[in-house]
Formats: structure tokens, C-alpha cells, sequence
């Protein structure tokens, strides 16, 4: 199990934050070897960074407020007819923002760096943030 995940191979249940399942399933009746593993999923990373903005640079303490504007944004993208899976995926809970938060900051920015973040004013955040520790 560990030398799967150390190779980036899904060993099974629900993909951890920021991340999904790709690549066929292995199916013996087929005869098919299935290769499925995590890759990166953007758009659920894009509203990771979303939260992340809206604690540190907006400076709301409240998680139940960013709640309320996560779910704010979900209604506002079902009414405009926004198919994004990533937003519709999770029913955005204090409990859930506050996990997003915390995975964003001890698993992502720690284990890939600050590469991948689009958003400058986060990305200077995060690497102040790496270069403390």
C-alpha cells in the first residue's frame, strides 16, 4: 500500500483533497489490467483556493461565514448553469471549509510547493508561509 501511494496510485475509497481518480479499472473477466491514480483536480484546487483567500487575505475568522459564501457560490453557479463537478461535489459545512483549509496548507503547499498556484497574492502567501518553517 505504501509503495502505491508513494507512486501516486489510487489504493482505494474517496480521493483526498485536490485530488482525483484517473485511468481505467481493472476488470478480470475482461482480461483488462486497470492503472487508476490521482492527478491533480484544478478546479477542486481552484476553490481550495477560494477559502484560502477568503480566511488569510479577506481575514474572515468566521468558518461558518465562509460557509455561507461557498454555498453562496454554488447557488449562484447553478442559476447561471455553470457545470463545474468540483463546487456541486461537497456540501460546503464550517467543518468542511475549515478541512479544506488545513489540507490546503499541510498537504499541497507542503508536498508539491508553491508551483501550481495561479494566484499571486497566494502563492507569495504560501511561500512566506514554507520559507518560516
Amino acid at each position: 500500500m505504501v509503495i502505491l501511494r508513494q507512486q501516486g496510485k489510487h489504493t482505494g475509497g474517496k480521493p483526498p483533497w485536490g485530488y482525483k481518480v484517473v485511468g481505467p479499472r481493472s476488470n478480470r473477466a475482461k482480461g483488462v489490467k486497470g492503472n487508476r491514480r490521482l492527478d491533480p483536480d484544478w478546479e477542486e484546487r481552484a476553490l481550495m483556493l477560494e477559502i484560502v483567500r477568503l480566511r488569510d487575505l479577506e481575514g474572515i475568522p468566521c468558518w461558518e461565514t465562509i460557509a455561507v459564501r461557498m454555498r453562496q457560490m454554488q447557488r449562484d453557479a447553478r442559476r447561471a448553469g455553470i457545470d463545474n463537478p468540483a463546487l456541486f461535489r461537497r456540501e460546503w459545512s464550517w467543518e468542511s471549509c475549515q478541512r479544506v483549509y488545513a489540507v490546503f496548507w499541510t498537504v499541497l503547499v507542503k508536498r508539491e510547493g508553491t508551483s501550481w498556484i495561479a494566484d499571486p497574492t497566494i502563492k507569495n502567501l504560501a511561500e512566506v508561509r514554507l520559507a518560516k518553517r
